[in-house]
């Protein structure tokens, strides 16, 4: 591979075009450069991390960026904050940046609404006005149902109209309905139909309404766990999932169905899912079976041990305590390490845990503790695993020879020292956006103002 010049404008302008996070690599003049970093933030807005203070102000390079995630955003100043042509561009693409914007515009109806339509996450970063604006609830609704609901007004959620906007989007949104509405048939029938398992947050009445589970087991049979106790014995119910007849309130019954299919414990009454004689049933038949039983019997260490015996993946069915239990952790990782992900925080700081986990699974190493991660004895264990699992080394780690050596690399004579690869520029550059600023990942905490 020929040398690259760093300092050559014309060679970077190429290279920034078709990956603008090379830019992390050019000499610092031409960081400076305004047609290399127009050029770069044009391909990649994460470009924006490494140009000079100057340019990452400036009213052309903000407006040509490609927001394509919006956390770096972040970077640009107060006064461009508070733009509203620059912000309106920027949420137009990415609404999630909306949190980098000045408190004035999270109140400016046009900043929000454009925000809402493009990422309905994004309005829980609007103004308490703005969330009981159903000018601005309505659209946001409609691009993302179950986050938006959840950011809407106590009012807008008890709003006939938003909410069933809500649950045609996703019908899981109706957990964010109100009392009220979670009563109403027709919101429930339109949140089943879209997703059967939103049963589970309909009324106790409408759980018993036969018209409406039959609605819900079309759409997700698994729904059956939802369903009224009285429900679950009616024959045209249980021929909609496919159960042969059943006496769910019967030890003995429930005992010899669940020998024969562990998982239709789900089905059984609360009386007897916690029973630990049916459990142990289940289990034997399959550990994933955990998961119906009840808190209690999935606090029991003798019954959750035999699950893990039966299933080494059933340790995410698991009480919280369990998952905090050495002894459970261990088993679980000892056959599969990804189990580790479902470890408490401090197991996944247990160094004894760790190792044999990156040592079952080298891609166990991500769900390890940042200081684990950062563990010379660990990362060595990864790599005799997997020489690929450098990737999730800490980048410090990463400039360790014995781990390069470890990983199968030669280091690269050419390239300028201490300078870590895009894609590493790339998840620190993430990370750190995250870290700092509680950038929304897949169910994020919400900061809103009730």
């Amino acid at each position: 591979m020929e040398d690259i010049k760093w300092n050559d404008k014309k060679e970077v302008l190429k290279l920034v075009q078709q990956d603008g996070r090379a830019l992390e690599y050019a000499s610092k003049e031409l960081c400076n450069d305004k047609d290399v970093v127009m050029a770069a933030v044009q391909q990649s807005e994460w470009a924006l991390k490494v140009v000079s203070e100057n340019l990452r102000n400036d009213e052309d390079v903000v407006l040509a960026t490609n927001w394509q995630t919006g956390c770096t955003f972040q970077f640009i100043s107060k006064e461009l904050r508070n733009d509203k042509d620059v912000v309106l561009n920027v949420v137009q693409q990415s609404g999630g940046a909306l949190i980098y914007a000045s408190k004035k515009l999270r109140n400016d109806k046009d900043i929000v609404l454009a925000a809402a339509q493009q990422d309905g996450w994004a309005l829980q970063y609007a103004s308490k006005k703005l969330r009981n604006d159903k000018d601005v609830v309505m659209p946001a609704v409609r691009q993302n149902g179950w986050a938006a609901l959840q950011c809407a007004s106590k009012k807008l959620r008890n709003d006939k109209n938003i909410v069933i906007a809500a649950v045609q989007q996703n019908g899981m949104a109706l957990q964010y309905a109100s009392k009220k509405l979670r009563n109403d048939k027709n919101i429930v029938i339109a949140a089943v139909q879209q997703n059967g398992i939103a049963l589970q947050y309909a009324s106790k009445e409408l759980q018993d309404n036969k018209e409406n589970v039959l609605v819900a087991l079309q759409s997700a049979p698994d729904a059956f766990r939802y369903v009224s106790p009285r429900l679950k014995q009616d024959r045209d119910i249980q021929k909609t999932v496919g159960l042969e007849p059943v006496n769910w309130n019967d030890k003995k019954s429930v005992i010899k169905a669940v020998l024969q299919d562990g998982k239709i414990l789900q089905y059984a009454s609360e009386e007897l899912r916690n029973d630990k004689e049916v459990i142990m049933a289940a289990i034997q038949n399959n550990g994933i079976a955990l998961g119906y039983a009840s808190e209690k019997l999935r606090n029991n260490k003798d019954i959750v041990l035999a699950s893990l015996r039966q299933n080494e993946s059933a340790l995410w069915c698991a009480s919280k305590k369990m998952r905090n239990d050495k002894d459970v952790v261990m088993a679980a990782v000892q056959n599969d390490g990804m189990d580790l992900q479902f470890a408490s925080e401090r197991l996944q700081n247990d160094k004894d845990i760790v190792l044999t986990a990156v040592r079952q699974n080298r891609l166990a190493l991500h769900f390890a503790s940042k200081e684990l991660r950062n563990d010379k004895e660990i990362a060595l264990a990864a790599l005799q695993n997997n020489p690929d699992a450098i990737l999730g080394i800490s980048s410090k780690l990463q400039q360790d020879q014995d781990i390069q050596k470890a990983a199968g690399l030669e280091l690269d004579i050419a390239q300028e020292p201490d300078k870590p690869d895009i894609d590493t520029v790339l998840g620190d550059a993430k990370k750190w956006c995250q870290e700092h600023n509680d950038t929304p990942t897949a169910q994020p905490k919400l900061n809103i103002e009730r």
